[in-house]
């Protein structure tokens, strides 16, 4: 079972860090305009990049990504055809809780341009307190190093451009080994008998039980679910024991089947050891898995192709 706790352990230790190397040359970390603070107020009616979760490639133990909090991602505008943000772009990333509530610091990107940061092309890094009211940290390449040198890794061919990631990012499978441990994961729903929405799939005419299974139990944000979720569910008989496939839902993102919101399904042989089916709304299963979810977006049924269970 997913645990969600430690991001603020770790945090602690980015925001340590980041004394330190201020401490080394303060008078760079001066910021040429008025409070940052002011700077992104109403952040949150900004465009979303990006709402995900789970580990990232690029960052290791920070910004709570090893502890099931949802990653959220806002920008004030988006970047030209080249890649490169206009001055006065402002980039806020947030955490969010599996109740979505927002958690810990805001770390934040400022595009200052002018004669600002010329080795890191006119940015700004700056990162508040916990509690979100005041400005812990701010300041140029060397003033938060540690900031600097994660991201100029977006600088490096496909994985983003102008010192920021790649954005909406892309989750993929390889293959069955990204969801066999899912007995592991927090289970969601547990049913019986027949459904309004499954009609005869998932072998409802057979009055199994349906376990539901998420790798993080984490709320739908902004409508969505974030980038990263998987959702398992099986079938088991009456005395308990596993039986027919796996269907699995996998939170892709990026520019995958945006017509189901970034949705992959799957569906496993009988025997569990061979994918069957996988694809977007039109292609898995020809189209049946997206034809029954597309039920979950009216009413109350649900949200973001996912049914309401209790």
């Amino acid at each position: 079972m997913k645990r969600f706790f430690g991001a603020f352990f770790v945090i602690g230790l980015i925001v340590a860090g980041s004394v330190a190397f201020q401490a080394c040359d303060s008078s760079s970390s001066t910021a040429p305009t008025g409070s940052i603070l002011d700077e992104i107020t109403g952040y949150q009616s900004w465009a979303v990049l990006d709402a995900v979760v789970g580990p990232d490639p690029f960052l290791a133990a920070a910004h709570g990504v090893n502890n099931g909090f949802v990653r959220v991602v806002y920008a004030s505008q988006g970047p030209d055809a080249n890649g490169t943000y206009p001055e006065g772009t402002i980039i806020v990333k947030e955490l969010r809780d599996a109740d979505g509530n927002v958690v810990g610091p805001l770390t934040i990107m400022l595009k200052r341009g002018s004669d600002f940061n010329p080795a890191g092309n006119g940015w700004e890094w700056a990162m508040t307190n916990d509690t979100r009211d005041s400005i812990a940290l701010h300041g140029d390449n060397q003033a938060m190093a540690l900031c600097a040198n994660c991201h100029t890794q977006a600088n490096a061919a496909g994985n983003g451009s102008d010192w920021v990631f790649k954005h909406p990012k892309e989750y993929t499978v390889d293959d069955m080994a990204a969801f066999l441990d899912f007995a592991n994961w927090e289970k969601v729903a547990e049913n019986f008998g027949p459904d309004p929405f499954l009609g005869q799939a998932h072998g409802v005419k057979d009055s199994l039980y349906r376990f539901v299974w998420m790798n993080y139990r984490v709320k739908a944000f902004d409508g969505k679910y974030p980038t990263g979720m998987i959702i398992v569910k099986e079938l088991k008989d009456r005395n308990g024991n596993s039986v027919g496939p796996l269907t699995v839902m996998v939170k892709r993102g990026g520019n995958f089947n945006p017509d189901g919101n970034g949705w992959e399904w799957f569906m496993t042989s009988p025997t569990r050891d061979t994918i069957i089916t996988r694809g977007d709304n039109s292609t898995a299963a020809n189209g049946i898995c997206a034809g029954c979810h597309s039920q979950a977006n009216t009413g109350d049924n649900g949200v973001d192709w996912v049914f309401t269970r209790p």
